[in-house]
C-alpha cells in the first residue's frame, strides 16, 4: 500500500525486517501540483498517463473479472473479453438513441 507519504507492505508482521531500496524517483510535489506544472510547462509528470493508463485498466479489469465471477481474456485493441459476455455489461453501457462512441 503506498501513497506519497506511506509505503506499507502488507500485513506488515511479515514483512517487518524487509528493507526499503534505496530512492530512485525524486520526491513528489503532489499530485495535482505536479498536474499544474505539467500542464503549464509541457514536462512528464511522475506518474503520467502512459503509465497511469495501463495501471488503472489492469485495475479496472481486476473488477470487471471480479463481477462477471471469471477469469477474462482481455483484447485491448478492441477493447473486449475474449469469450465473456458476461464481461460486456461492466465494459460498455448502451447509450441513448444518438449518442455513439
Amino acid at each position: 500500500m503506498a501513497d506519497y507519504f506511506r509505503h506499507l507492505l502488507l500485513p506488515e508482521d511479515k514483512f517487518a525486517d524487509c528493507k526499503r531500496p534505496e530512492p530512485s524517483i525524486p520526491s513528489s510535489i503532489g499530485h495535482y501540483k505536479e498536474w499544474l506544472v505539467a500542464c503549464k510547462s509541457g514536462g512528464p509528470t511522475s506518474c503520467n498517463f502512459e503509465y497511469g493508463g495501463v495501471l488503472t485498466e489492469a485495475v479496472l479489469l481486476g473488477l470487471v473479472s471480479h463481477n462477471a465471477r471469471q477469469k477474462i481474456e482481455w483484447d485491448a485493441e478492441n477493447l473486449k473479453a475474449v469469450g465473456c459476455q458476461e464481461a460486456d455489461q461492466f465494459i460498455h453501457r448502451p447509450y441513448r438513441k444518438g449518442w455513439t462512441l
